[in-house]
């Protein structure tokens, strides 16, 4: 049923979730997408059961745990699914990156994003992972060809505004 490439998207409960949301409303403003708001994390599959996933303190591969507040989408023009793959696999063990997240939130509450592009950093949190995966297959969420800085917000909004690119499983 699932591919390598699709992408996990987990809507969060909680005041984890709900400082989140409200962090994308600073970074976006009037114009949020409420229903990507819901979405606080992604994962990516790499097979019919495992997802790669940037969790604290790192990036691991692991059987699929989820079983409420998910949707699984598919992007309908992957060209080579091994470069997804072999993207995602590279990050395993690698450190999750509090840094982009920590400077996420400073962005969104300040909007002084331009001044964090392009930074580059050792780490990942769980969508930059999705991006730069998808990257390599040449899909760019978020239309900057930028992996930092790339939210969950990012991916689902994008998802959600381009059905004709996506479909869900």
């Amino acid at each position: 049923m699932f591919k390598t490439g699709d992408i996990v998207l987990i809507k969060g409960k909680g005041l984890f979730s709900l400082l989140t949301t409200f962090g994308y409303f600073f970074r976006h403003g009037i114009f949020t997408n409420i229903k990507a708001s819901r979405i606080t994390h992604t994962a990516n599959f790499i097979n019919d059961r495992e997802i790669v996933e940037a969790i604290s303190p790192k990036i691991v591969l692991k059987e699929f745990p989820y079983k409420e507040n998910f949707e699984v989408w598919r992007r309908k023009t992957i060209k080579n699914n091994d470069l997804i793959k072999n993207e995602l696999l590279a990050w395993v063990n690698k450190p999750y990156s509090f840094f982009s997240l920590l400077v996420i939130m400073i962005v969104g509450i300040l909007r002084i994003e331009f001044l964090f592009k392009g930074i580059g950093h050792t780490g990942s949190i769980c969508s930059e992972l999705t991006q730069k995966a998808h990257l390599k297959d040449g899909y760019d969420f978020n239309g900057e060809k930028a992996t930092d800085l790339t939210t969950p917000y990012d991916i689902a909004r994008d998802i959600y505004k381009h059905p004709e690119r996506f479909e869900k499983i």
